[in-house]
């Protein structure tokens, strides 16, 4: 039995509140990268339980599109 306290060895910091929902319907209209190519949000944006700690490969102009529609 591992008698040391669990922890995860990075930091995770919340892109907005859960006042501010993004519905994964509104992702293709949302992102550029999607936009442009037949890719699957999912396929896109890494949040299943097998490929959660896979990097996205989300670009700047995706960043600022999903930080503007999350900002309050």
């Amino acid at each position: 039995m591992w008698r040391e306290r669990w922890v995860l060895p990075f930091r995770i910091h919340p892109l907005g509140t859960p006042r501010k929902l993004l519905h994964k319907n509104k992702l293709r209209g949302l992102l550029p990268s999607l936009r442009e190519g037949k890719q699957a949000w999912n396929q896109f944006i890494h949040v299943a339980p097998t490929t959660i700690f896979s990097a996205s490969k989300l670009q700047p102009s995706d960043w600022e599109a999903l930080l503007r529609e999350l900002q309050e």
